[in-house]
């Protein structure tokens, strides 16, 4: 019996989303480094801005692949731990996980929320970006936005397998 959770249109393009902006990203940062670098290197000469869009995309990047990481089912896990433990109880022990980990990205989201619009408020700019500063900031909502998606459908997953062998849970 199959119990993963069924692929809507929202989880689709979720996925979509997820995956490719990943790969533009950390290709376009790529990109502005190799710029960069023919730059200082054949010219002597280099651009002010292009660590600063070097710097942003690598990050939204990597907080977008935190939330590809959750999904995957290879985020960061005590499994050494968890695994001493008799598999009923592992169960319990991934639910109280999972349960904190979305409490944790979560808050993170309305705090990065909150931050982004005080940050929108005063409308500073970056001055080697030349971008409004929320847009630096921004990140962290998406990040933990979607990382709080996958860690709530992580708990579905769980709620519906009930305490059953964790390696079934996990694998599927």
């Amino acid at each position: 019996m199959n119990y993963k959770i069924k692929f809507t249109l929202i989880d689709k393009s979720i996925v979509f989303f997820e995956d490719w902006l990943m790969v533009i990203f950390f290709s376009l940062a790529s990109l502005l480094g190799i710029y960069q670098v023919i730059l200082r290197y054949v010219f002597s000469m280099g651009d002010d801005w292009v660590e600063a869009y070097m710097i942003t995309l690598v990050v939204y990047a990597a907080l977008i692949a935190a939330s590809v990481a959750v999904r995957r089912k290879v985020h960061v896990e005590l499994d050494v731990v968890v695994k001493l433990f008799p598999l009923k109880t592992q169960w319990y022990i991934m639910l109280c996980s999972y349960s904190l980990c979305l409490l944790y990205v979560f808050a993170l989201w309305i705090f990065g929320l909150m931050f982004v619009n005080q940050v929108i408020l005063y409308d500073d700019v970056n001055i080697l970006s030349d971008l409004p500063e929320w847009i630096h900031y921004l990140c962290v909502p998406i990040g933990m936005g979607l990382m709080s998606i996958r860690y709530a459908q992580e708990l579905v997953i769980l709620f519906k397998k009930g305490p059953m062998t964790t390696d079934k849970v996990r694998k599927s």
